[in-house]
Protein backbone atom coordinates (compact mmCIF):
# COMPACT_ATOMS: atom_id res chain seq x y z
CA UNK A 1 0.00 0.00 0.00
CA UNK A 2 2.80 2.31 0.36
CA UNK A 3 4.47 1.73 -2.90
CA UNK A 4 0.74 2.33 -4.09
CA UNK A 5 0.71 5.22 -2.31
CA UNK A 6 4.26 7.02 -3.58
CA UNK A 7 3.23 6.07 -7.06
CA UNK A 8 -0.01 7.76 -7.12
CA UNK A 9 1.64 10.80 -5.67
CA UNK A 10 4.31 11.38 -8.32
CA UNK A 11 1.76 10.97 -11.05
CA UNK A 12 -0.78 13.44 -9.41
CA UNK A 13 2.53 16.00 -9.02
CA UNK A 14 3.20 16.28 -12.31
CA UNK A 15 -0.56 16.91 -12.91
CA UNK A 16 -0.78 19.73 -9.98
CA UNK A 17 2.13 21.26 -11.69
CA UNK A 18 0.27 21.38 -15.12
CA UNK A 19 -2.90 22.71 -13.11
CA UNK A 20 -0.83 25.20 -11.07
CA UNK A 21 -0.63 27.63 -13.47
CA UNK A 22 -3.86 27.27 -16.13
CA UNK A 23 -4.47 31.21 -16.43
CA UNK A 24 -7.53 32.33 -14.02
CA UNK A 25 -9.15 35.11 -17.25
CA UNK A 26 -12.33 36.80 -16.48
CA UNK A 27 -15.44 34.43 -17.07
CA UNK A 28 -16.11 36.73 -20.51
CA UNK A 29 -12.76 36.11 -22.40
CA UNK A 30 -12.82 34.35 -25.48
CA UNK A 31 -10.25 33.30 -27.51
CA UNK A 32 -9.67 35.63 -30.54
CA UNK A 33 -6.06 33.54 -32.22
CA UNK A 34 -3.87 30.69 -31.02
CA UNK A 35 -1.15 30.34 -33.46
CA UNK A 36 2.01 27.44 -32.09
CA UNK A 37 5.22 27.24 -33.77
CA UNK A 38 7.96 24.83 -33.06
CA UNK A 39 11.90 25.88 -33.07
CA UNK A 40 11.23 29.71 -33.25
CA UNK A 41 12.73 32.86 -31.22
CA UNK A 42 11.35 35.15 -29.38
CA UNK A 43 13.03 38.41 -27.68
CA UNK A 44 11.50 38.52 -24.15
CA UNK A 45 11.02 41.76 -22.79
CA UNK A 46 13.14 42.41 -19.77
CA UNK A 47 13.37 45.68 -19.06
CA UNK A 48 11.34 49.04 -20.41
CA UNK A 49 12.12 51.03 -22.93
CA UNK A 50 15.17 53.24 -22.56
CA UNK A 51 16.16 53.84 -26.24
CA UNK A 52 16.32 50.44 -26.99
CA UNK A 53 14.10 47.51 -25.55
CA UNK A 54 16.27 45.59 -23.32
CA UNK A 55 15.46 41.41 -24.19
CA UNK A 56 16.75 38.06 -23.84
CA UNK A 57 16.30 35.69 -26.65
CA UNK A 58 14.29 32.45 -25.97
CA UNK A 59 13.97 29.52 -28.51
CA UNK A 60 11.71 26.73 -28.75
CA UNK A 61 7.92 26.37 -29.11
CA UNK A 62 6.60 29.22 -29.29
CA UNK A 63 2.92 29.41 -28.63
CA UNK A 64 0.91 33.16 -29.34
CA UNK A 65 -2.58 33.38 -27.73
CA UNK A 66 -4.90 36.49 -27.84
CA UNK A 67 -8.38 36.51 -25.59
CA UNK A 68 -10.84 38.99 -26.07
CA UNK A 69 -12.48 40.35 -23.03
CA UNK A 70 -16.44 41.30 -23.53
CA UNK A 71 -18.00 43.29 -20.77
CA UNK A 72 -15.03 44.66 -19.21
CA UNK A 73 -15.84 48.00 -18.87
CA UNK A 74 -16.15 47.15 -15.20
CA UNK A 75 -12.46 45.96 -14.90
CA UNK A 76 -9.01 47.59 -15.52
CA UNK A 77 -5.94 46.49 -16.60
CA UNK A 78 -4.75 45.56 -13.07
CA UNK A 79 -8.21 43.46 -12.36
CA UNK A 80 -6.99 41.78 -15.62
CA UNK A 81 -3.14 41.06 -15.00
CA UNK A 82 -3.11 40.47 -11.34
CA UNK A 83 -4.64 37.50 -10.95
CA UNK A 84 -2.85 35.43 -14.11
CA UNK A 85 0.71 37.11 -12.49
CA UNK A 86 -0.44 35.47 -9.34
CA UNK A 87 -0.78 32.12 -11.13
CA UNK A 88 2.77 31.98 -12.45
CA UNK A 89 4.42 33.34 -9.33
CA UNK A 90 2.98 30.17 -7.86
CA UNK A 91 3.88 27.88 -10.13
CA UNK A 92 7.35 29.29 -9.97
CA UNK A 93 7.86 31.63 -12.26
CA UNK A 94 10.28 34.69 -11.59
CA UNK A 95 9.25 37.97 -12.50
CA UNK A 96 11.50 39.72 -15.11
CA UNK A 97 9.21 43.07 -15.91
CA UNK A 98 5.75 44.28 -14.67
CA UNK A 99 5.45 47.62 -16.10
CA UNK A 100 2.29 49.84 -17.32
CA UNK A 101 1.86 52.10 -20.23
CA UNK A 102 4.46 54.76 -19.25
CA UNK A 103 6.55 53.25 -17.40
CA UNK A 104 6.80 50.50 -19.88
CA UNK A 105 7.79 53.18 -22.41
CA UNK A 106 4.64 53.67 -23.95
CA UNK A 107 4.83 54.16 -27.41
CA UNK A 108 8.16 53.00 -28.02
CA UNK A 109 7.73 49.69 -26.08
CA UNK A 110 4.70 49.11 -27.49
CA UNK A 111 5.89 49.29 -31.05
CA UNK A 112 9.82 47.54 -29.75
CA UNK A 113 7.76 44.21 -28.95
CA UNK A 114 5.58 41.56 -30.56
CA UNK A 115 2.22 42.55 -30.58
CA UNK A 116 -0.77 40.76 -32.52
CA UNK A 117 -2.06 43.16 -35.35
CA UNK A 118 -5.68 44.21 -34.67
CA UNK A 119 -8.49 43.42 -34.68
CA UNK A 120 -7.88 40.71 -32.74
CA UNK A 121 -5.03 42.41 -30.05
CA UNK A 122 -5.55 46.16 -29.54
CA UNK A 123 -3.22 48.27 -27.22
CA UNK A 124 -4.40 51.77 -26.24
CA UNK A 125 -0.96 53.19 -25.71
CA UNK A 126 -1.87 55.07 -22.18
CA UNK A 127 -3.70 52.02 -20.72
CA UNK A 128 -2.06 48.57 -20.98
CA UNK A 129 0.68 46.46 -18.44
CA UNK A 130 2.86 44.16 -19.51
CA UNK A 131 4.39 41.29 -17.45
CA UNK A 132 7.35 38.56 -18.30
CA UNK A 133 8.72 35.61 -16.60
CA UNK A 134 10.83 32.56 -16.68
CA UNK A 135 11.14 29.38 -15.18
CA UNK A 136 13.97 27.74 -16.26
CA UNK A 137 13.96 27.09 -19.88
CA UNK A 138 10.52 28.45 -20.23
CA UNK A 139 9.26 31.58 -20.85
CA UNK A 140 5.78 33.85 -20.70
CA UNK A 141 5.20 37.33 -21.46
CA UNK A 142 1.63 39.22 -21.02
CA UNK A 143 0.53 42.13 -22.61
CA UNK A 144 -3.68 43.14 -20.96
CA UNK A 145 -4.96 45.87 -22.34
CA UNK A 146 -8.63 47.68 -22.89
CA UNK A 147 -10.45 49.59 -25.08
CA UNK A 148 -13.71 50.78 -23.95
CA UNK A 149 -15.94 48.15 -22.98
CA UNK A 150 -13.23 45.11 -24.31
CA UNK A 151 -10.08 44.13 -22.76
CA UNK A 152 -7.59 42.43 -24.61
CA UNK A 153 -5.04 39.84 -23.12
CA UNK A 154 -1.90 38.74 -25.40
CA UNK A 155 -0.20 35.60 -23.64
CA UNK A 156 3.82 34.84 -25.70
CA UNK A 157 4.98 31.58 -24.35
CA UNK A 158 8.19 30.02 -25.24
CA UNK A 159 9.59 26.43 -24.16
CA UNK A 160 11.18 23.37 -25.17
CA UNK A 161 9.58 20.45 -26.60
CA UNK A 162 7.45 18.71 -24.15
CA UNK A 163 6.38 21.57 -21.93
CA UNK A 164 3.13 22.84 -22.62
CA UNK A 165 1.80 26.60 -23.17
CA UNK A 166 -0.61 26.75 -20.11
CA UNK A 167 -4.69 27.17 -20.90
CA UNK A 168 -7.78 28.88 -19.59
CA UNK A 169 -9.06 28.04 -16.66
CA UNK A 170 -12.05 26.28 -17.53
CA UNK A 171 -14.22 29.49 -16.65
CA UNK A 172 -12.82 31.28 -19.14
CA UNK A 173 -14.19 29.04 -21.39
CA UNK A 174 -17.85 29.26 -20.36
CA UNK A 175 -20.65 31.26 -21.48
CA UNK A 176 -20.74 34.77 -20.73
CA UNK A 177 -22.16 35.81 -17.75
CA UNK A 178 -25.07 37.97 -16.98
CA UNK A 179 -24.59 40.66 -15.52
CA UNK A 180 -26.98 43.27 -14.44
CA UNK A 181 -27.14 46.49 -16.20
CA UNK A 182 -26.39 48.30 -13.10
CA UNK A 183 -22.93 46.88 -13.11
CA UNK A 184 -22.06 47.67 -16.53
CA UNK A 185 -22.99 51.36 -16.40
CA UNK A 186 -19.69 53.03 -18.37
CA UNK A 187 -17.20 55.54 -16.66
CA UNK A 188 -17.78 58.79 -17.32
CA UNK A 189 -16.02 60.43 -19.82
CA UNK A 190 -13.52 63.23 -19.32
CA UNK A 191 -14.51 66.78 -19.48
CA UNK A 192 -11.58 68.37 -21.12
CA UNK A 193 -8.50 68.01 -22.31
CA UNK A 194 -6.77 68.73 -19.31
CA UNK A 195 -9.02 66.31 -17.33
CA UNK A 196 -8.48 63.92 -20.13
CA UNK A 197 -4.66 63.55 -19.83
CA UNK A 198 -4.67 63.73 -15.99
CA UNK A 199 -7.68 60.55 -15.79
CA UNK A 200 -6.64 58.39 -19.02
CA UNK A 201 -2.78 59.56 -20.05
CA UNK A 202 -4.36 60.68 -23.29
CA UNK A 203 -6.77 62.77 -25.51
CA UNK A 204 -8.80 62.65 -28.36
CA UNK A 205 -8.48 65.98 -30.48
CA UNK A 206 -12.10 65.39 -31.42
CA UNK A 207 -12.14 68.57 -33.59
CA UNK A 208 -9.71 67.75 -35.98
CA UNK A 209 -11.30 66.03 -38.86
CA UNK A 210 -10.17 64.42 -41.99
CA UNK A 211 -11.27 63.17 -45.18
CA UNK A 212 -10.23 59.63 -46.02
CA UNK A 213 -6.36 59.55 -46.99
CA UNK A 214 -6.29 63.29 -46.29
CA UNK A 215 -3.78 64.79 -44.01
CA UNK A 216 -3.97 68.58 -44.21
CA UNK A 217 -5.37 70.93 -41.88
CA UNK A 218 -8.06 73.82 -43.01
CA UNK A 219 -7.63 77.51 -41.73
CA UNK A 220 -10.30 77.67 -39.02
CA UNK A 221 -9.22 77.53 -35.67
CA UNK A 222 -9.46 74.52 -33.18
CA UNK A 223 -10.23 74.50 -29.64
CA UNK A 224 -8.63 71.26 -28.69
CA UNK A 225 -5.40 72.59 -30.21
CA UNK A 226 -5.55 75.51 -27.93
CA UNK A 227 -6.58 73.82 -24.74
CA UNK A 228 -3.62 71.89 -25.40
CA UNK A 229 -1.74 74.43 -25.75
CA UNK A 230 -2.99 76.11 -22.69
CA UNK A 231 -2.18 72.50 -21.02
CA UNK A 232 1.12 72.69 -21.86
CA UNK A 233 2.02 76.00 -21.30
CA UNK A 234 0.87 75.46 -17.69
CA UNK A 235 2.48 72.71 -17.30
CA UNK A 236 6.33 73.71 -18.82
CA UNK A 237 7.61 69.89 -17.47
CA UNK A 238 4.96 68.10 -19.50
CA UNK A 239 5.59 66.35 -22.99
CA UNK A 240 2.92 65.17 -25.91
CA UNK A 241 3.19 62.92 -28.32
CA UNK A 242 0.97 63.56 -31.10
CA UNK A 243 -0.23 60.14 -32.38
CA UNK A 244 -2.19 59.94 -36.21
CA UNK A 245 -4.76 57.25 -36.72
CA UNK A 246 -6.15 56.04 -39.74
CA UNK A 247 -9.17 54.22 -40.76
CA UNK A 248 -8.47 50.53 -42.01
CA UNK A 249 -8.95 51.69 -45.99
CA UNK A 250 -5.13 50.60 -48.18
CA UNK A 251 -2.15 49.00 -46.66
CA UNK A 252 -0.65 49.26 -42.85
CA UNK A 253 2.27 51.12 -44.78
CA UNK A 254 0.42 53.27 -46.63
CA UNK A 255 -1.93 54.17 -43.47
CA UNK A 256 1.34 54.81 -41.29
CA UNK A 257 2.87 57.08 -43.22
CA UNK A 258 -0.91 59.14 -43.32
CA UNK A 259 -1.07 58.77 -39.93
CA UNK A 260 2.41 60.19 -39.26
CA UNK A 261 1.89 63.32 -41.67
CA UNK A 262 -1.65 64.01 -39.44
CA UNK A 263 0.24 63.98 -36.50
CA UNK A 264 2.61 66.55 -38.07
CA UNK A 265 -0.10 68.42 -39.17
CA UNK A 266 -1.43 68.99 -35.95
CA UNK A 267 2.13 69.51 -33.93
CA UNK A 268 2.93 71.99 -36.64
CA UNK A 269 -0.27 73.66 -35.77
CA UNK A 270 0.40 73.63 -32.20
CA UNK A 271 3.69 75.48 -32.69
CA UNK A 272 3.07 78.04 -35.44
CA UNK A 273 -0.36 79.03 -33.92
CA UNK A 274 0.00 78.36 -30.36
CA UNK A 275 3.99 78.99 -29.59
CA UNK A 276 3.95 75.74 -28.01
CA UNK A 277 8.00 74.57 -27.80
CA UNK A 278 8.89 71.84 -30.08
CA UNK A 279 10.88 70.16 -27.25
CA UNK A 280 7.58 69.57 -25.73
CA UNK A 281 6.21 67.74 -28.72
CA UNK A 282 6.80 64.68 -30.99
CA UNK A 283 4.84 63.47 -33.44
CA UNK A 284 3.89 59.71 -33.92
CA UNK A 285 1.67 57.59 -36.88
CA UNK A 286 0.55 54.36 -36.14
CA UNK A 287 -2.06 53.76 -39.04
CA UNK A 288 -5.09 51.87 -38.15
CA UNK A 289 -3.97 49.73 -35.46
CA UNK A 290 -5.82 50.69 -32.91
CA UNK A 291 -9.16 52.03 -33.30
CA UNK A 292 -11.69 53.30 -31.69
CA UNK A 293 -14.63 51.77 -33.81
CA UNK A 294 -15.33 48.88 -36.09
CA UNK A 295 -13.94 50.04 -39.51
CA UNK A 296 -16.25 48.33 -41.46
CA UNK A 297 -19.18 51.20 -41.07
CA UNK A 298 -18.68 54.74 -42.46
CA UNK A 299 -19.47 56.43 -39.10
CA UNK A 300 -16.92 53.71 -37.52
CA UNK A 301 -14.53 55.11 -40.36
CA UNK A 302 -14.56 58.30 -39.66
CA UNK A 303 -14.13 58.28 -36.00
CA UNK A 304 -10.76 56.36 -36.45
CA UNK A 305 -9.44 58.88 -38.34
CA UNK A 306 -8.46 60.92 -35.61
CA UNK A 307 -5.08 62.33 -33.90
CA UNK A 308 -4.76 61.86 -30.26
CA UNK A 309 -2.26 63.42 -27.52
CA UNK A 310 -0.86 61.23 -25.42
CA UNK A 311 0.60 62.21 -22.21
CA UNK A 312 4.67 61.31 -22.44
CA UNK A 313 6.80 60.46 -18.60
CA UNK A 314 8.73 63.26 -17.92
CA UNK A 315 12.30 63.47 -18.70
Amino acid sequence: MKALAVILALIAAPLAAQEAYRLPLPATARIALEVAKPGETYALPIGPYAGFLPVEDMRGTRTTRVWKVAQAQALTTQQMLQPLVDRLDAAGFTPLLLCQSSECGGYDFRFATDVIPAPEMQVDLANFRFYSARRGDEAISLLVSRLSATGFIQMIHIAPVGIDAPKAANRAEAPPAKKPAEALTPPTEPRSIEEALRVNGRAVLSDLQFESGAASLGDKTYPSLAALAAHLAANPGDRIAVVGHTDATGSLDGNIALSERRAAAALERLVSAHSVPRTQLEARGIGYLAPRAPNTTAEGREANRRVEAVLLPKK
